[in-house]
């Protein structure tokens, strides 16, 4: 199918170079379609503004016109030198 037109993809920052890279890759297929991406670190409303796709993390959204497909699961660590705990302690 060809895809023309404008997209707009929000995500929050720690995400910016996955989409970067996928808009890249999208665009060299569909040369017609421009892909804008917004830094945006909360939940965008939808219907409200010219997103067209929001990617995020945190808890689902309980909004029921949204369509929700799950990406990727990240882990996360925290890290601090024992002389950093102490002083905490």
């Amino acid at each position: 199918t060809d895809v023309s037109g404008e997209i707009t993809v929000s995500s929050p920052i720690g995400f910016s170079t996955m989409v970067v890279k996928a808009a890249e890759l999208f665009r060299r297929e569909h040369d017609n379609c421009n892909v804008r991406h917004e830094i945006q670190n909360n939940v965008p409303n939808l219907e409200q503004s010219d997103v067209s796709l929001s990617i995020w993390a945190g808890p689902k959204p309980t909004t029921p016109d949204y369509v929700i497909v799950p990406l990727l699961d990240v882990q996360t660590a925290l890290y601090a030198s024992q002389s950093y705990l102490q002083r905490l302690a």
